[in-house]
């Protein structure tokens, strides 16, 4: 994400359904970008969680402040 951030990527997307299919956590994974690009205040690449599977998704990605839900 923060190679694809400095690139100058408007949105990126992680897919937090899939990653749960697979059994990881993607809000975790939501988390853990946020913070990482609140270390770089001139990044303007915005967050799209993707392929929300619940409304926990919904209200998890919401409080973390990601920029767009899909």
């Amino acid at each position: 994400a923060l190679i694809a951030a400095k690139a100058g990527a408007t949105y990126i997307s992680p897919f937090i359904g899939r990653l749960d299919d697979a059994g990881q956590n993607g809000i975790h994974l939501i988390k853990d970008i946020k913070n990482i690009f609140m270390h770089y205040p001139n990044l303007k690449t915005k967050i799209l969680a993707a392929s929300i599977r619940s409304q926990n998704h919904v209200e998890e990605v919401a409080k973390i402040g990601v920029d767009a839900i899909t």
